[in-house]
């Protein structure tokens, strides 16, 4: 047995380092988050109006170093030998470091720093204030409308939501963040911990590669119109100023004086419009600029506005003065005419473009992009022409157009028909040659012609020529000309546990010998029957308490009672209960062995052992699952977040509430005191699901008589069923229950009471994980509920996917025999264990096919119990 203690510590050592080794991926993903962060600071300060979500990325990334320091305490203390603590820093790092940095100069953004005082409690305010940080950080981004990627404010938000469901349900726990539970739980957070964080790094290289340029690049656009309108401004300025030098002087006269009035204007604006651009130009580059909503309007509209407005103020008044000093400097009329037409020219010209710009930006901001300003002026000159004045006047002229045209036609067709026949006398005698195929002779441009014809005769001639030309070719061309071809279309054990304890004693000699005898008794199981009992899958068996008999049932609406033959290992069919409605989801016998509890959907039937119904029991809502009292008088029915107790007759004695907890299973304790039961969070205290985390599962204490919940802890694999040993007792050795998963291996936990600290009079309840049952071969998936097994529930049963069956030994976690699938290539849906100390070693299962399948010990090899020997 040393061997198989020694396979015991080493399952037990892999299966902590799996765990431990949750940390470092955490470490890595966490550390590449902060660098992303750091590179996203050093990035981001090159943009204007960065400060905000700069600071909200310096918060981000020291909340993230502080989780990350919390979870590897939480893990040091979990693991002390496979995860090493943060050292704390002592007084001379202390004083040595801050003298460094007083030496230091300033820095714009402070590093993060690490709180080495905080306590495991601080777990659900650090999610908390990570998730605050978080919202802002996004508000941050939204902040730069010049880019906008709503892939990474998804990714952000799902971060957050699960942080706060996280810190909802971990609000729960005050106090108990010391107890291995917890901490097991904290840890197991981790891994999604990690994988939001190492996806907020994606997101920032995103931003960063795609981002950030789009922004710098909008920014840029902005400046440098800023830019452009300064140095027109400065030069115009400078136009403005120099021509003042001619007129400053003259003030003899009405006009003189208002070209001067014009032109210091066109100074004065040319000069706020320069200053204004630099001005708008400072306040755009500076990183502490406050976001568009946080400044007031009237600031808005002068760094945006003012320098265009002023700009064009000081055109209009230089053009005005320059108009009027041509006329004041008594200039030629002529230079005073031109110089005014050309102005009022380019003025009509820049006032209509202007005119079209702000239409444009009003269209722009009243249509948000779908509709352009041509497209809003042709619906405006349709509907106006849609009026009836206008629409009158248009038809009248359609139709004025419509008779023109006819007119028009009519004239061209008499026309027509008068030459025609005004030309086929000529033709009967000059087109023979037409006719016979040959061709006209026309006189060169240096030749003479022989006869005296008149321009109408010429004309004639032409005629007949070109009328030749198009005959011949047509006559050669169409030949060659072939129709166009049509286009063809294609187409273990507690990784927190053992250091406060060691689960296994010592061996001694009456325990080796006990092992070592289940050993040689389960080497020797095998088949002994095979029934084709049922036409459906085999949905629960259970042998009654004194081990005669054995009922098993089926979704083809039957379930039978089976009379036990230990001495052939044989079954026969007793009784046979049918259930036309509905199939059965569980059957239960009573302590007693003389009543049976079958459950369906909605009503649970109570039978006698002889197939006798005597009472059907129909409930509100759907039934998760049944268990029977102690005492055999009443029993428990879950029913989603509420478990009842009702007696024989359906009658509610009690109800006791789980709050939020959608229950999956629940079993009564061998004192019928309390209620260990199994089950999903529906939503957290705050009413918050989590976004990409898997919903928090509970293992809960209830008290019946208290009536509140005594215990309760938190997991994040799917539970699905739980069991209690009948042999322990709640006292000194404590209660064991069996817990069952989707697909990891079942554990043992044992309910215990210790004194109050608050209260030495007073106990308290608690809960401790014993051992987590391992295969030797690694890659085992399990299927359906785990089982006590043997004589005093020693041993610990489980099926696989594989539908193999694993043993283990209770008390010490010792894998003692894994039972291959034999005879049927169907899954294992069920399994049940004889409880008779005349026979403990006899199991039957449930297959998918419907056959049920009886395990004993071989008939035709004894086992020999070994003898007690000495060490020596």
């Amino acid at each position: 047995m040393n061997i198989a203690r020694l396979l015991v510590r080493r399952s037990s050592g892999r299966l902590k380092a799996r765990q431990a080794g949750k940390f470092v991926p955490l470490q890595l993903q966490s550390s590449r988050s902060c660098a992303q962060l750091q590179n996203f600071v050093n990035t981001i300060r090159q943009l204007g109006s960065s400060v905000a979500i700069l600071s909200s990325a310096f918060h981000i990334r020291e909340h993230t170093s502080q989780l990350l320091a919390l979870y590897r305490q939480n893990a040091s203390e979990l693991f002390p030998r496979r995860v090493q603590a943060a050292r704390e820093p002592t007084l001379r790092d202390s004083t040595v470091q801050a003298k460094k940095e007083r030496e230091l100069p300033p820095q714009l953004i402070a590093r993060p720093r690490v709180n080495v005082n905080l306590d495991l409690e601080h777990f659900p305010s650090q999610f908390e204030e990570l998730a605050n940080h978080l919202v802002v950080f996004v508000q941050c981004l939204k902040e730069f409308p010049e880019f906008i990627d709503e892939s990474i404010n998804a990714s952000i938000s799902l971060f957050e939501a699960d942080l706060r469901y996280w810190a909802s349900c971990l609000h729960v726990y005050k106090g108990q963040f010391r107890q291995p539970s917890i901490q097991r739980y904290v840890h197991d957070l981790s891994t999604h911990f990690g994988d939001h964080a190492d996806q907020l790094a994606s997101t920032l290289v995103l931003f960063l590669e795609v981002g950030v340029p789009t922004i710098r690049y909008a920014q840029k656009h902005k400046t440098d119109n800023l830019l452009n309108l300064s140095t027109v401004a400065t030069f115009f300025s400078a136009v403005t100023a120099t021509t003042l030098q001619f007129s400053f002087q003259l003030t003899e006269t009405r006009t003189q004086n208002a070209v001067n009035t014009f032109w210091f204007a066109s100074l004065v604006f040319s000069i706020g419009a320069a200053v204004n651009s630099v001005l708008g130009l400072t306040w755009k580059q500076a990183i502490y600029r406050p976001p568009r909503h946080r400044v007031p309007w009237w600031v808005l509209i002068w760094i945006k506005r003012s320098p265009l407005v002023f700009l064009v103020i000081s055109v209009a008044c230089f053009s005005v003065g320059l108009c009027l000093f041509a006329y004041g400097s008594n200039q030629s009329p002529v230079t005073s005419i031109i110089t005014t037409v050309m102005t009022a020219v380019t003025t009509l010209g820049l006032a209509a473009v202007s005119g079209w710009f702000a239409s444009e930006r009003w269209i722009f901001s009243k249509y948000r992009g779908q509709k352009w300003l041509m497209d809003i002026l042709l619906e405006r000159i349709e509907r106006t022409w849609d009026r009836p004045g206008f629409s009158h006047a248009r038809k009248a002229w359609q139709k004025t157009s419509l008779s023109l045209r006819g007119c028009a036609r009519l004239l061209g067709q008499w026309r027509s028909w008068i030459m025609c026949n005004d030309w086929e006398s000529s033709l009967s005698d000059d087109g023979k040659d037409l006719e016979a195929g040959g061709l006209p002779w026309v006189a060169g441009a240096g030749e003479k012609a022989e006869t005296s014809d008149t321009g109408r005769t010429r004309r004639k001639q032409a005629l007949l020529s070109a009328m030749k030309t198009i005959h011949l070719q047509s006559t050669i061309i169409a030949p060659f000309i072939t129709p166009g071809k049509k286009r063809v279309e294609t187409t273990g054990a507690d990784p927190g546990d053992i250091d406060s304890g060691k689960l296994v004693a010592e061996p001694v000699r009456a325990e080796r010998s006990r092992l070592s005898l289940m050993k040689r008794k389960l080497g020797v199981l095998e088949l002994t029957g095979d029934f084709e009992a049922h036409q459906a899958l085999v949905r629960d068996a259970q042998f009654s308490e004194d081990g005669k008999f054995l009922i098993t049932s089926s979704w083809d609406g039957t379930s039978i009672i089976w009379q036990t033959h230990p001495e052939h290992n044989l079954l026969s069919m007793y009784r046979v209960l049918v259930h036309p409605k509905s199939y059965v989801g569980q059957t239960v016998w009573s302590p007693d062995s003389t009543m049976l509890l079958t459950k369906h959907v909605r009503s649970v039937k109570l039978w006698t052992q002889h197939g006798v119904c005597h009472k059907t029991i129909d409930r509100q809502t759907n039934i998760r699952r049944v268990a029977w009292l102690p005492d055999g008088k009443a029993f428990l029915s879950v029913e989603e977040n509420t478990v009842f107790r009702l007696d024989l007759l359906g009658k509610e004695l009690d109800s006791y509430d789980f709050g939020m907890t959608t229950l999956h299973d629940a079993a009564v304790t061998t004192d019928g005191s309390r209620v260990w039961a199994v089950g999903v969070l529906s939503e957290s205290p705050s009413k918050l699901h989590p976004s990409k985390s898997p919903v928090e599962k509970r293992l809960i204490v209830y008290n019946m008589q208290t009536k509140c919940i005594e215990y309760q802890i938190p997991i994040l694999d799917d539970v699905r069923h739980v069991s209690i040993s009948r042999k322990a007792r709640l006292g000194r050795n404590g209660l064991l229950a069996l817990i069952s998963y989707e697909i990891q291996p079942p554990q043992l936990w044992k309910l215990y009471r210790v004194s109050d600290e608050r209260n030495a009079s007073a106990s308290i309840t608690r809960v401790r994980l014993l051992h987590t049952y391992l295969p030797r071969q690694t890659g085992v998936e399990f299927a359906g509920p785990g089982y006590f097994g043997g004589k005093d529930d020693e041993l610990v049963l489980c099926a696989s996917k594989g539908r193999d069956i694993h043993v283990w030994d209770r008390e010490s976690g010792i894998y003692l025999r894994h039972i291959p699938a034999a005879g049927r290539s169907s899954d294992l849906m069920c399994m049940t264990w004889n409880p008779a100390s005349e026979n403990p070693f006899m199991f039957a299962t449930g297959s998918h096919d419907g056959a049920v399948q009886l395990w004993s010990l071989s008939p035709t090899r004894e086992v020999q119990e070994p003898s007690v020997m000495a060490d020596g």
